[in-house]
C-alpha cells in the first residue's frame, strides 16, 4: 500500500509541475523555434493529464486539480497559435 500511495503522490506531482510549466509558458512565450516546439509538446501533456485527471472518479480535490491544469494547458496552447498567427501576418 505504501508503494501505491507513492506512485499517486508522483503522478500528481507530475500533473502539478505539468500545470506549473503551462502557466509560466502563459506568461512567457518562448521565441526559440525549438523552445516553442518543447513548451508546445508539455502543455499538450498537460492537456491531456489535466483531462484524465478531471474525468477520473475521484474525488472532488483532484476533479478541480485536473480542470486547473487543463485549463492551463488549453490556454497556453491558444496563446501560442495565436501568437504564431500574428507573428505571420
Amino acid at each position: 500500500m505504501e508503494s501505491l500511495a507513492r506512485a499517486v503522490a508522483l503522478l500528481l506531482l507530475g500533473i502539478i509541475l505539468l500545470g506549473g510549466l503551462a502557466a509560466v509558458s502563459i506568461l512567457a512565450q518562448p521565441r526559440n523555434r525549438f523552445l516553442r516546439a518543447i513548451v508546445y509538446l508539455f502543455n499538450v501533456a498537460a492537456i491531456t493529464a489535466g483531462g484524465w485527471l478531471a474525468w477520473l472518479d475521484v474525488g472532488i480535490g483532484a476533479r478541480i486539480l485536473g480542470g486547473i491544469v487543463l485549463a492551463l494547458g488549453a490556454t497556453s496552447v491558444g496563446r501560442m497559435i495565436s501568437s504564431r498567427d500574428q507573428q505571420t501576418s
